[in-house]
């Protein structure tokens, strides 16, 4: 597409001219604007912008949004759906990365219905993954239904989070 173009139908303040300063305040202009929608998709470093290409061709792309405020630190997330309840609790040694992978994959049935009924993503910062192990499997045995608890080797092995 030519610049020109993307600036009309943008409505950005400048338009190009083939003049070098009209041009570099069009396309910075532009930058802004792309940036801004980005921002809507989760987008807030160079790595997740980096990202989005691969990212938007799948469905649960849409709720990256989720990922924006979640750290890029060692933590827990909890999944939840519309009306609040837990539906998954994981640790991660950075909780960003994490979520924002689970939201990029190409799931398998199971997952795929799990992505969908996904509204908020809850995270507790820990100071270390092995912290995050810990409190995953304490929060998972206070949050999750006997049913959905998944058996952890860190639970077994009696690890428990300093902070709980």
């Amino acid at each position: 597409l030519r610049l020109a173009t993307l600036a009309d139908a943008l409505g950005l303040a400048h338009r190009p001219s083939h003049r070098a300063l009209d041009d570099v305040l069009a396309t910075a202009d532009l930058l802004h604007v792309l940036l801004e929608r980005a921002a809507g998709l989760g987008v807030a470093a160079l790595d997740d912008l980096l990202d989005l290409p691969g990212l938007a061709r799948h469905a649960p792309a849409a709720k990256l949004r989720l990922t924006t405020r979640l750290p890029r630190a060692p933590g827990v997330y909890v999944l939840r759906d519309a009306q609040g309840a837990v539906l998954r609790v994981e640790p991660a040694a950075d909780v960003r990365r994490a979520v924002r992978a689970l939201f990029a994959a190409d799931p398998g049935p199971g997952v795929r219905h799990l992505l969908r009924t996904v509204h908020a993503v809850d995270h507790v910062s820990c100071a270390s993954p092995v912290e995050a192990e810990a409190h995953a499997a304490e929060l998972a045995a206070t949050l999750l239904p006997p049913r959905r608890r998944g058996r952890r080797r860190h639970a077994e092995a009696g690890l428990r989070c300093a902070s709980c």
